[in-house]
């Protein structure tokens, strides 16, 4: 129970990292719309979502979308 407390707490302190736009973004990207959706959804390029979604990863310590769902 401890290491899945420790993971929480490391989780929630990842998470806390993210701008707001960020987490939106996040929370689209966990829902599963595509960059293009997103961009759309929130009136922004594609490239915009592109680089959100890589400054996500970083902040995040993953490399993969797969890692990213796992962790929110």
């Amino acid at each position: 129970i401890k290491l899945i407390s420790a993971a929480c707490r490391t989780r929630n302190k990842l998470l806390n990292e993210l701008s707001p736009r960020e987490t939106e973004i996040s929370l689209l990207m966990k829902k599963g719309l595509s960059g293009e959706q997103i961009a759309d959804k929130l009136f922004i390029s594609k490239e915009t979502v592109h680089n959100h979604k890589k400054k996500i990863f970083s902040k995040l310590e993953v490399n993969q979308m797969r890692q990213f769902l796992e962790l929110v």
